[in-house]
């Protein structure tokens, strides 16, 4: 399978038609080999319209859903950003060469193996990236303020920890499970502490247990 032409049919067939025409955002999807940040045994379907395995029972999100998430965080090279759950890495390859600097964390070692190696091997800002082990809901306080946070999974709701850590007029772009099951790709930007939300496209995605909501105490 020749991936580029996979590449160059995935920008055009799923990016371009889906509003996602920022032109370094295009540039990084055109160039970023998302092949290899999924199992092995998905390589084929990295470049398909859908979410890929990507090994310790997570998912990629779509090629569309990354774009539209990336392209909502409006980054530039000053940019210190958070990205959550970050998996084997892809977003953060994505991302890294165009901020000052990216706190990826994640709590899957077997994944952030794969991508710390990933991205030496594709040259994408790996010397931007600081990783981190641990809880993705939890963030890295130590790194903060962020004025860019990205969650790279599904979510109930944006964690407490995540907000505290976002400097006031930052953003949050993360997929979000509404109150009427509907998950959606939510633009948050923080205003003295309170988030305001923007719904940019539906989705379907299963919430990572790390930010499923906690039932209160029942009485």
């Amino acid at each position: 399978m020749d991936f580029s032409i996979a590449r160059e049919n995935m920008v055009d067939g799923q990016l371009r038609p889906n509003k996602i025409n920022n032109s370094w955002v295009v540039e990084r999807f055109s160039t970023v080999p998302r092949e290899l940040f999924v199992e092995n045994t998905e390589r084929e379907q990295a470049y398909c319209d859908t979410s890929v395995p990507m090994g310790g029972n997570r998912q990629l999100f779509a090629p569309m859903v990354a774009g539209r998430m990336v392209q909502e965080l409006d980054l530039s090279e000053t940019d210190k950003v958070l990205v959550a759950a970050a998996g084997t890495g892809y977003t953060t390859a994505i991302i890294a060469p165009r901020v000052d600097i990216v706190v990826a964390v994640e709590e899957n070692p077997a994944l952030l193996d794969i991508a710390k190696r990933s991205l030496v091997d594709c040259g994408c800002g790996s010397n931007k990236v600081q990783w981190v082990t641990g809880k993705p809901e939890k963030g890295h306080s130590k790194g903060a303020p962020y004025n860019k946070i990205l969650v790279d999974a599904a979510v109930d709701e944006i964690p407490q920890a995540l907000i505290d850590q976002l400097e006031n007029g930052g953003k949050i772009v993360a997929v979000k499970k509404d109150d009427d099951g509907i998950t959606r790709v939510t633009s948050f930007t923080k205003q003295s502490n309170t988030l305001f939300a923007k719904h940019l496209m539906e989705t379907g995605a299963t919430v990572l247990a790390n930010f499923k909501k906690q039932e209160g105490f029942v009485f």
